[in-house]
């Protein structure tokens, strides 16, 4: 009889104990947790690369150049979202010869390569977008494009100034010159959150991903922001 009950209090023990498992609820990373957490794995990112003027893209950090970190060309942008503070960094490569900087609520002609950070050292690639596309910031929701890092990061740079010729009086092609060129790095609470972004035509960006944006700004759509 003793085994037997022995047996069932272990047993009734066993079967408390998981249900107790089921029930806790383990707190998840809060936003301001997360924000930091971003921050030291895009200053980690950072100081281990470099931009390559020989191919215009980031390298991994070597003997005599400088980090990304510490190029005077690197911005840091304080942002205050939904109550938390965030941190992201603008590579200004060319600033722009044109007259306009966009403000958050212009639309901007660019072209764009979307990255993530994969683990703080390297960078995966996710979309590459060859022809200039317009950017509404009023519909970056619909088009599932994070904003608020976008429509920060892209006002530190100016437009390109459009060439005249005889094929773009004629409705021809139209190109630029000196237009705002570099990269944006944005915490993930800027970017797609803890949600990810997927689809089938690009790689699927994972949940709390660092961004990493290689544009080049060739025209903004000044009309756009009408109440400035």
């Amino acid at each position: 009889m003793n085994k037997i009950k022995s047996i069932l209090t272990l047993l009734v023990l066993t079967m408390a104990f998981f249900a107790c498992g089921r029930d806790v609820n383990i707190e998840s990373i809060s936003p301001e947790e997360q924000a930091i957490i971003d921050n030291d794995s895009l200053v980690k990112f950072l100081r281990n690369n470099y931009f390559d003027t020989s191919i215009n893209f980031i390298n991994t950090l070597v003997e005599g150049e400088t980090s990304l970190f510490d190029d005077s060309n690197l911005k840091t942008i304080d942002i205050r979202y939904r109550n938390v503070d965030y941190k992201m960094y603008a590579y200004i490569n060319n600033e722009g010869s044109g007259i306009n900087n966009p403000t958050i609520a212009d639309s901007v002609l660019v072209n764009r390569f979307t990255l993530f950070i994969g683990d703080s050292v390297t960078i995966a690639s996710a979309d590459i977008k060859n022809e200039p596309t317009w950017i509404d910031p009023f519909n970056l929701d619909s088009s599932k494009i994070e904003a608020e890092g976008w429509i920060r990061g892209i006002t530190m740079f100016k437009e390109g100034i459009q060439n005249t010729s005889t094929e773009t009086i004629n409705d021809g092609p139209v190109s630029f010159s000196g237009e705002g060129n570099g990269i944006l790095f944005i915490p993930s609470g800027l970017g797609y959150g803890t949600d990810g972004f997927s689809n089938v035509n690009i790689e699927s960006i994972p949940s709390n991903a660092n961004l990493v944006y290689f544009f080049n700004l060739f025209k903004v759509n000044s009309g756009t922001d009408h109440d400035n």
